[in-house]
């Protein structure tokens, strides 16, 4: 029995070096976390921009001196922290259901071709939650970016507008036109302002006190 679990050892190393998998990751990982920071100031540039421009528009203020890019440094070093905690905990989910796949099938006796099969599901899976996260932190960053911008305004209210399609969720339907102060609860999951809850595409319209 000993030889037998050791041959089995032996060859689950062979087929597949789970160490070799997870050293992969983690440089998947930092390069993950690289790329979402240039992102994240990318984006954060991009809004800053059409905010003003849209301010200017709408109101004829130029906004230039309240609103820098510079003031959400802190904000972007804790989006960054946020969204590194999440690629790690994809990675090590993915690393651990490739294992658990893998060691599985090896004590199963499964041939090749099902485990590769297997395999390839298992990082479809970890591919699709990876795009639900990236469109759930970009909502989530264009709504904190829009309230740190209009608090920086001086605008303390904003209307619930949706993307008015079959898409937007009944309880979301049902928030569209309301208006609330930031820092107040909402009708949302959790009392969430707009574009916070998953997959939430709402936007907070600025309410300007004249």
């Amino acid at each position: 029995m000993l030889r037998e679990l050791g041959q089995m050892g032996r060859k689950a190393r062979e087929s597949f070096d789970f160490e070799r998998l997870a050293q992969t990751a983690a440089m998947l990982v930092l390069t993950a976390e690289s790329t979402v920071n240039r992102i994240l100031d990318l984006e954060a540039q991009r809004h800053t921009t059409a905010f003003m421009q849209t301010a200017k528009r709408a109101l004829g203020v130029d906004l230039a001196d309240v609103v820098l890019k510079e003031d959400l440094a802190e904000y972007l070093r804790l989006a960054g922290m946020r969204n590194a905690g999440l690629i790690k905990g994809l990675s090590t989910d993915a690393v651990k259901r490739i294992q658990e796949t893998v060691s599985t099938a090896l004590i199963n006796g499964t041939p090749a071709r099902e485990l590769q099969a297997r395999i390839s599901e298992q990082l479809r899976i970890s591919d699709r939650r990876a795009q639900l996260i990236a469109q759930d932190q970009l909502a989530k960053l264009n709504s904190d970016l829009n309230r740190i911008r209009h608090e920086q305004a001086g605008i303390t209210e904003y209307r619930w507008a949706t993307s008015k399609d079959e898409r937007v969720r009944e309880r979301h339907r049902a928030l569209e036109g309301k208006v609330y102060k930031y820092g107040q609860p909402t009708g949302a999951e959790g009392g969430l302002q707009p574009g916070q809850p998953i997959r939430c595409r709402c936007v907070a319209i600025a309410i300007v006190q004249f």
